[in-house]
């Protein structure tokens, strides 16, 4: 069932989605900095949140997040549309990176995940962008499990140089679980998982023109590019979410028809 929550939140299937406008992103940013405390936010999509469905334990770990934001048009469509909750927007990770990048360089900014090759790329891309921006280091983490040892020394790395903001790009669900387990680790940070911002930023997947992804089809363009990783993960996510909303509706209507 999809309802409001305080006027802040959609409750899409149990999991609790932010509502917000594009433009009060870096406002929420900023106030969880603020607090000088670690937090962390998800950024929800339709494979994000089908995957939270389907796995208790990951939609405990989304709902515990300090704050998310939806990344899917079919979230906003309903959200806009059937809840009349006109101000919510797409939130998408590259895009609220580099508005974070433009509204927020005074804080101190950290990148984790991706290669060493990709970081370089972004960091020199970035300071040449944003001339003042803070950025206090980077960590690309092996492609496996981390080793008790590797995992003390990440987080003795990041508590050194204590930033404001981690940017995190995993992947989900392994960005997300990263978060949630690294939350009573770190001394402060906001974490934000933005899944493949990094390589968006440095132009090593391209985003569409903005008319695709305003009718929420820039998930063909990713599909195009990368068809072997993908195509089951499409297949698979937007077939379950069209059944679960399909059954959500059917589910309403027929409350609705009971109570008349």
């Amino acid at each position: 069932m999809i309802s409001t929550k305080k006027h802040r939140h959609l409750n899409v299937f149990g999991i609790q989605v932010g509502t917000t406008s594009f433009d009060e992103s870096p406002r929420l940013i900023s106030e969880l900095v603020e607090k000088k405390a670690a937090s962390y936010v998800c950024i929800i999509n339709v494979h994000v949140l089908v995957t939270g469905v389907r796995d208790h334990h990951f939609r405990r770990i989304l709902n515990a997040a300090d704050w998310t934001f939806p990344d899917g048009v079919p979230l906003v469509w309903y959200a806009r549309h059937h809840l009349g909750l006109t101000h919510v927007e797409r939130v998408a990770g590259p895009s609220l990176m580099t508005r974070c990048f433009h509204a927020l360089q005074d804080v101190k900014h950290f990148f984790y995940g991706t290669t060493d090759h990709t970081l370089s790329k972004l960091t020199g891309i970035a300071k040449q962008r944003y001339p003042n921006i803070n950025i206090s280091g980077c960590i690309s983490p092996p492609f496996r499990p981390l080793r008790d040892s590797e995992r003390k020394e990440i987080i003795a790395c990041i508590n050194d140089v204590s930033p404001d903001i981690i940017w995190v790009s995993l992947g989900a669900p392994k960005q997300e679980t990263w978060m949630w387990e690294m939350r009573k680790e770190i001394n402060r940070g906001v974490m934000i998982g933005v899944g493949a911002a990094f390589d968006y930023f440095v132009g090593n997947i391209k985003r569409p023109p903005v008319w695709i992804q305003r009718f929420g089809l820039e998930w063909l363009c990713r599909l195009y590019q990368d068809p072997v990783r993908l195509s089951k993960r499409y297949l698979i996510t937007n077939s379950l979410f069209l059944f679960y909303l399909a059954k959500d509706l059917i589910f309403n209507r027929a409350n609705q028809t009971k109570g008349k």
